[in-house]
């Protein structure tokens, strides 16, 4: 005998027959096969699910309020077109009002159904008994569709049916959103493009295999590279050879560390000169927050290059005419570190740096008596606190230095200061005679100076007459010899406009005072120059009469340039701020002091005043999701990103009419003015949680 016993699977089956259609559903999406695709992939799996049925999806169009084919393979060719472009509304078919109401209409019999009159003959010509759709909705209510499941009898959905159209709609609200924000990511992308080529800077962009992959326009035409020449690794055929090495290594080391960073390198320009560029390299990050590559953007600092190696040329100058200026001339940072002594004041004190490398060890071996020492200090200190208060020179007063050898010599000691630094000058009093000569050396010394001193050293008398001049001046106004501008008036050189200035700068200068000017010339073949001039009184012995003025001007054509060229800079800058799409905003220890218009869009602020000023904080919820004190934790993120970790992190603010919304916030810091900053960007990502959520739940 044997006993049997059966069960009944077929629940089982169709669950398994889900799984398999929602799993093959997912991998289809993932690699991304195209929404129609997709759409019609669904359909034949309910068909399968539910035996005996056509299936179709639909599209609303919210403007037009009509709804669209999306899929419906099987369903015959003449009815899919007398339902397209259908104008949805209450009674008007199961699709219709199931868009107006939101909710799934079941019609068991299309021939009674008031919804289906005005169809009663193309429902019969196609075949259709029943029909029972149900909106597609996404999670925020907004309809984005229909799925109807049409039989060809008369008919009621069993309660088995209607859980697999439900697990049928939330795949096709999955597929319709996934399309909607890829249309929205390659919209933004050509918004990037298109901002890229309008400005002037040279743009690319790197994936995660530190291949370049995009280059705007300004960089093709700068190179006079195609973009096919140009990405992967064509970019460094325009990089000069020895730049290559340096700058791949600095960018391999940067991709590693997913950190920006800064190179200055020479780029080949279209017509084969090499100019330099400043490139500034940050990571980017995919919608998903996850680091995508790197963008770069680079600057032509050609001129600026070549104006720091003027510069870095000019301070040799300047430091070989300190190192054998006829004086003892140390130079002290603001730590108290002698970082120059020249080679006169080795020679007089004695002292060398591994002697005396800072002051505490210059104190007690130059005054080594406590009293005198104690005198010393508070003379000196207050000397030099009185300069940099009214930016004049350190008072000189005479004082007595125990040199390295026993001697003790006086020295007339002042000097300048240079911020928190000074410059110290020693004139040895101790022998007339020998101060004398130190004094016609130092005038021959000076002569020499000014004769080789780049910048233009004039001497002027009451009315403006030009006394004296250096070769540097004669060639700055275009003059060949001295003897060919000795006596004329200088203010027939200056800009009309700027003569009453530069009168007037010589009058308060015949007064005693001290003056700086900032004036235009022509030259004498023409040549028109922007400078900079700092006069001084050049006073009898007596200093009772002042008998010239002393002017020291520089050419700032250049600067002035520059200057220029930084302000439409910035403005560039500020319209890109201004016009970016993510929140974006400046905040210093005491709140956000800066922001764009997404920023107050984003925070439901009618005007700035109702940001400004206020503490990230005020703008979160009490607590954040995780439980932690919204001040305290805002604190903690604010002192990392100042201390370099600027990865983005999650956070939940609220808006100004107590809306809350989940963020990304990516802070970096900045430097302005010499006060530390942060640079912050803020991007909703409600729908990303939301999608996430929904992904969840399907799984």
């Amino acid at each position: 005998a044997c006993i049997g016993i059966c069960l009944d699977v077929s629940g089982r089956k169709q669950a398994e027959s889900r799984e398999k259609a929602r799993a093959d559903f997912l991998d289809a999406m993932v690699r991304g096969e195209s929404l129609p695709a997709l759409l019609e992939r669904l359909v034949n799996a309910l068909e399968a699910q539910i035996a005996g049925t056509l299936c179709s999806i639909l599209l609303y169009d919210p403007v037009a309020q009509t709804l669209h084919m999306g899929a419906a393979p099987h369903l015959p060719d003449f009815y899919n077109e007398a339902i397209e472009g259908l104008k949805v509304g209450l009674g008007v078919g199961s699709c219709g009002t199931a868009v107006c109401e939101r909710r799934r209409v079941v019609c068991e019999d299309l021939q009674t159904h008031p919804y289906w009159q005005p169809f009663r003959a193309i429902i019969a010509r196609a075949g259709l008994g029943a029909c029972w759709s149900e909106p597609i909705l996404d999670a925020g209510g907004k309809v984005l569709g229909t799925f109807a499941v049409y039989g060809a009898t008369p008919r009621t959905p069993t309660g088995e049916e209607l859980e697999s159209l439900g697990w049928a709609v939330q795949l096709a609200c999955l597929a319709i959103e996934r399309r909607a924000m890829e249309r929205r990511l390659a919209e933004s992308e050509a918004h990037f493009r298109a901002l890229a080529d309008s400005g002037q800077a040279l743009v690319w962009t790197a994936g995660l295999d530190q291949r370049r992959n995009y280059f705007n326009q300004p960089w093709l035409n700068f190179t006079g590279q195609s973009l096919e020449q140009a990405v992967d690794e064509g970019f460094l055929e325009a990089t000069h050879p020895e730049d290559r090495e340096r700058l791949q290594h600095i960018c391999t080391d940067a991709f590693e560390r997913r950190e920006p960073f800064s190179i200055d390198y020479r780029l080949r320009r279209h017509d084969g000169e090499y100019r330099w560029v400043q490139a500034e390299v940050a990571p980017r990050c995919d919608s998903r927050g996850e680091f995508a590559g790197f963008i770069g953007h680079c600057i032509d600092i050609t001129e600026r290059q070549q104006a720091w190696q003027e510069l870095e040329a000019s301070r040799i100058r300047l430091q070989r005419i300190l190192e054998f200026a006829p004086l003892p001339l140390c130079y002290v940072d603001s730590s108290g570190r002698l970082i120059f002594r020249n080679q006169r004041f080795l020679e007089w004190i004695g002292y060398t740096e591994a002697e005396v490398p800072t002051l505490t060890e210059w104190w007690p071996l130059a005054y080594p008596e406590a009293d005198y020492r104690q005198w010393v200090l508070d003379t000196w200190g207050m000397a030099v606190e009185q300069a940099r208060l009214t930016g004049g020179d350190i008072t000189p007063v005479t004082y007595r230095v125990t040199c390295k050898s026993g001697e003790v010599r006086t020295f007339e000691i002042s000097g300048i200061t240079l911020g928190e630094d000074f410059l110290a000058t020693f004139i040895d009093l101790t022998e007339r005679v020998s101060a004398e000569k130190a004094l016609r050396e130092k005038e021959a010394y000076l002569r020499t100076i000014i004769d080789n001193e780049p910048q233009c050293i004039t001497l002027l008398d009451r009315d403006g007459s030009l006394l004296d001049i250096n070769p540097a001046g004669l060639a700055m106004i275009e003059a060949d010899s001295l003897e060919q501008v000795r006596g004329r008036q200088v203010c027939q050189l200056v800009s009309p406009d700027d003569c009453p200035g530069f009168a007037a700068m010589i009058e308060a200068v015949f007064r005693g005072e001290r003056q700086s000017l900032m004036f235009s010339i022509t030259g004498l073949n023409g040549a028109r120059r922007h400078l900079e001039t700092h006069s001084v009184p050049l006073w009898d012995s007596e200093h009772r009469q002042v008998r010239a003025l002393l002017g020291v001007t520089m050419d700032i054509t250049e600067r002035k340039k520059a200057e220029e060229q930084l302000r439409e800079s910035e403005t560039r800058f500020r319209a890109l701020f201004e016009s970016a799409g993510d929140a974006l905003m400046l905040a210093n220890q005491r709140g956000f002091i800066h922001c764009n218009q997404a920023t107050l869009n984003l925070f439901g602020c009618a005007q700035a005043e109702e940001f400004l000023g206020r503490h990230p904080a005020d703008f979160s919820p009490p607590t954040q999701p995780g439980g932690g004190d919204s001040m305290e934790l805002a604190w903690q993120h604010m002192d990392a990103a100042l201390r370099g970790h600027t990865t983005p992190f999650e956070w939940r603010h609220r808006r100004l009419n107590g809306d809350e919304f989940p963020a990304e916030v990516l802070l970096s810091p900045v430097i302005l003015d010499g006060e530390p900053m942060l640079f912050a960007t803020v991007r909703d990502i409600t729908e990303r949680k939301q999608a996430e959520t929904r992904l969840k739940e399907s799984e």
